[in-house]
């Protein structure tokens, strides 16, 4: 071998020995290489592994001279996967109804709640693998890194099975996910109609009612409320979202009051009290207050009568009608509201010296306590009681306080950006009212976004604004 090579022949193995390249120079007795002669020369290099046998036989061939040329390649270790879980629910849903390519909006979409039956699967678990080892040229074992094993699901009302893989449902009920916890709870389910037999519903936890519910029913839910079917005129007060697939016929009798967010195919006649969003097709003769938007949608998309206020926007395609019935639409935050944040403010100054006061004449009862006459003890033992509930009650009025400054606090930076955006049209009867200043429409109008700006209503023309 030695006689048909010059110095220029060489092999050269990469610094991670992943790849070895062959380099020929030709040879001085003028003979060609054969396949064996370049075996060699890797061999002598300790290249053992990942070598391109047909490579090496084409530059045999073409006598691949004065050129490197790959000729062996190691493996790359190939990393374990991590475990991961197949949940058989959504984790993170929205709740919202789905709009249509069309426009319209599917109510029938819209869920408060996921529910599970006992003995359904949840999640599944699949375990981390091992991994595939490497070699370089120079058979070096490469280790792979091991995939990592995840915690066990927590949470309660479920079980995991002997397999250790596959968890089910331990009960009937409705399933979420909270802080990487799986929660399966009890939940109240109507199969039929809530009528005057069973009308009068106070459940702790979600309720779900798959037909309709008849005038003068009551349902108080410390969860959520979700009716398939026609509401009547009747109460619903839910500490979360409230959906009605098919509506709500009021009568000017009902009430919704819902901690969260109202859904609802139309609202009419009816009370309507939302600590975040309302979102309809159409809303007649109601009062309706949100506390973050009103979102009027699908191809009607109509407000006609009542009273509409919300802290921040409310989207609608159109307002009022030919009759031109009064119809008031509210946004923003009122004078009455900002001085209710000015009194909160000043009654902290109030309850924290009343309670410096309080402080201060306990330390003086303690301090006689020790040395007073027995008669006289009965009696401050007494204004110590007196003192402790004063104490008490304002420490709780404050907390109270706290709460509704918080409140007021979110709904003024809401406000800051509140807006009415009528797309279609506004007919005369209409009042617009922004922080607490009112336009009142007397011609008919298309197309307007109204904002505040500078102290007055600013009308504008979403066709002039595409």
């Amino acid at each position: 071998m030695a006689d048909k090579t010059t110095d220029k022949t060489y092999v050269r193995v990469s610094s991670n020995e992943m790849e070895a390249y062959l380099y020929l120079a030709i040879p001085d007795d003028g003979k060609d290489y054969t396949i064996e002669d370049l075996l060699l020369l890797l061999k002598e290099k300790k290249v053992v592994y990942g070598i391109l046998d047909q490579t090496i036989e084409d530059m045999v061939k073409i006598r691949a001279y004065h050129r490197e040329v790959l000729v062996a390649q190691g493996l790359k270790p190939v990393d374990g996967l991590d475990g991961k879980y197949d949940y058989k629910f959504n984790t993170n849903p929205s709740g919202k109804p789905l709009i249509r390519q069309d426009g319209t909006v599917d109510y029938q979409s819209a869920f408060a709640v996921q529910t599970v039956a006992e003995n359904d699967v949840i999640a599944i678990y699949t375990p981390a693998t091992l991994g595939t080892q490497g070699k370089t040229v120079t058979g070096k074992v490469l280790e792979p890194k091991r995939g990592k094993e995840l915690l066990p699901l927590k949470g309660k009302g479920f079980q995991c099975l002997e397999d250790k893989r596959t968890y089910v449902a331990s009960m009937t009920g409705k399933i979420e996910y909270q802080n990487n916890r799986i929660l399966i709870t009890n939940m109240l389910e109507i199969k039929g109609n809530l009528d005057f037999n069973n009308g009068k519903i106070d459940f702790k936890g979600d309720v779900v009612i798959y037909g309709d519910v008849e005038s003068a029913s009551t349902i108080k839910s410390g969860g959520s409320v979700t009716i398939n079917g026609n509401v009547e005129a009747s109460t619903i007060i839910a500490s979360k979202d409230i959906i009605l697939k098919k509506g709500m016929q009021g009568g000017g009798k009902a009430l919704i009051q819902s901690g969260g967010n109202i859904y609802a195919k139309f609202i009419e006649g009816s009370n309507v009290q939302a600590k975040e969003d309302v979102q309809a097709d159409v809303i007649m003769n109601c009062t309706v207050v949100a506390g973050k938007d009103i979102l009027i949608t699908g191809k009607k998309a109509t407000i006609i009568g009542g009273e509409i206020s919300a802290a921040g926007r409310i989207e609608v395609f159109v307002a009022g009608n030919d009759a031109e019935i009064k119809t008031k639409l509210s946004v923003g935050m009122d004078e009455e509201e900002k001085q209710r944040i000015v009194n909160i403010k000043l009654a902290f100054d109030v309850i924290d010296k009343k309670l410096k006061e309080l402080e201060k004449e306990l330390k003086e009862i303690q301090a006689k306590l020790d040395s007073a006459p027995k008669f006289l003890k009965e009696k401050l033992k007494e204004r110590t009681k007196e003192l402790l509930r004063d104490k008490i009650k304002y420490i709780s009025d404050k907390a109270e306080f706290k709460n509704e400054l918080k409140e007021l606090e979110e709904k003024r930076l809401i406000a800051k950006k509140a807006c009415i955006l009528v797309r279609k049209c506004v007919y005369p009867g209409v009042t617009i009212k922004i922080n607490s200043t009112p336009l009142f429409i007397r011609e008919k109008q298309y197309a307007m976004e109204y904002r505040f700006e500078s102290g007055e209503i600013k009308c504008i023309d979403l066709h002039n604004n595409v």
